[in-house]
C-alpha cells in the first residue's frame, strides 16, 4: 500500500519487482483520479494523483511476455491534509483581495478568495502539519493578516503572518479491520473502533505470484469477498478506508497450504559464524 496525497504526484520505481526481458511489456488500463505513465527503459511508474482522490485506489496492470501474462495490483491509499481556513476582514471595500504564502509559491492567482454576505473573504486551502508563512494582497498591497499576531520578518523590512497547523490529534479508537469468518466459499471482515467503512482494496495473491482484484460486498461495517473459484494456496488481503480517507489495518487470509513449496513464501534464517582469537582463557 502506497500513501499518497490528493494533486501529488508519484514515482514508483519497479526494479525490484518487475525484470522484463526483449519481449516482456507492463501495461495498465488506470484508475479514476489517477493519471498512469510508464517508462519501460528506466521501469519508472508514474502516478499522478488528482485533487478529488480520496480513500482507497486500486490501480491494476498486466504484464505480457509472449503468451505469459501475470496481473497485479497497486492500492494508493489517499490521505487528505487537513484544511485550513483563511479569513480576511477588510476594513472598506476592496476591489481585490488574494492570499499568497509559502504554501502556493507566494502566487497572487492562485489561491483566490470568495466574498461572503456580510462581505469577508474566506478561502479554505489543505495544508500538512507544519509553519507557513502568508500575506493577504489587497488591491495589489502586501499586507499581514490582521487576525493573526504571529509575524515572523519577510526579509524585506517588513513582516509575514505565520500560520501553523498542528498535527491531528490521535486520541479515540482507532478505525480497524479484522477477519470475523473464514468459510469454505467466503470471508466476512468486520469494522472495529470510530468510522466506518467508505472504501475498500480486496486483492487474490495467487499461488502463481500474480494478484487481482476481488468483488465484494460492502456495507458501513462488514464486507463479505466470495472466493469459490480461487485455488488452494491463495491469500486474500483486505483493506478499508473511512470517510476521512484513514486507511485501516491490513487483514490476509489463507484459503489453504500450498501443495508446492515456493520459497518466497518462506521464512529463511542464517547462521553467521564469527571466528576470534580467544585472548582471556579465564573469562570462557
Amino acid at each position: 500500500m502506497q500513501f499518497v496525497s490528493p494533486s501529488s504526484t508519484v514515482t514508483l520505481d519497479l526494479h525490484r519487482f518487475y525484470q522484463p526481458t526483449v519481449t516482456s511489456r507492463f501495461q495498465t488500463t488506470g484508475a479514476k483520479d489517477l493519471q498512469v505513465s510508464f517508462d519501460q527503459a528506466s521501469l519508472q511508474l508514474q502516478i499522478r494523483v488528482e485533487p478529488a482522490a480520496h480513500g482507497l485506489i486500486d490501480l491494476p496492470f498486466q504484464v505480457n511476455d509472449g503468451a505469459e501474462s501475470k496481473e497485479g495490483v497497486i492500492t494508493l491509499a489517499v490521505r487528505s491534509p487537513q484544511a485550513h481556513e483563511f479569513v480576511y476582514h477588510p476594513a472598506g471595500k476592496p476591489a481585490t483581495v488574494t492570499v499568497g504564502g509559502s504554501f502556493n509559491g507566494w502566487s497572487k492567482e492562485a489561491t483566490p478568495p470568495r466574498v461572503d454576505e456580510s462581505g469577508v473573504y474566506r478561502v479554505t486551502v489543505p495544508l500538512e502539519p507544519g509553519s507557513y508563512s502568508y500575506k493577504f494582497i489587497v488591491d495589489d498591497r502586501w499586507t499581514t493578516d490582521p487576525d493573526n499576531p504571529i509575524h515572523e520578518p519577510d526579509g524585506f523590512g517588513g513582516n509575514n503572518s505565520l500560520l501553523k497547523v498542528e498535527a491531528r490529534a490521535s486520541g479515540g479508537s482507532r478505525f480497524s479491520i479484522y477477519a470475523d469468518q473464514l468459510a469454505p466459499d467466503r470471508l466476512l471482515i468486520h469494522s472495529a473502533g470510530a468510522g466506518e467503512i467508505r472504501s475498500t482494496s480486496v486483492v487474490a495473491e495467487l499461488p502463481d505470484g500474480s494478484t487481482r482484484l476481488l468483488p465484494a460486498a460492502v456495507t458501513s461495517s462488514e464486507i463479505n469477498v466470495p472466493f469459490a473459484e480461487l485455488p488452494a494456496a491463495t491469500w486474500v488481503r483486505v483493506i478499508a478506508a473511512d470517510a476521512t480517507g484513514q486507511a485501516s489495518n491490513v487483514v490476509c487470509c489463507s484459503l489453504g497450504e500450498a501443495k508446492t513449496f515456493r520459497w518466497q513464501d518462506a521464512i529463511m534464517y542464517y547462521a553467521l559464524t564469527d571466528r576470534f582469537w580467544n585472548e582471556q582463557r579465564s573469562s570462557n
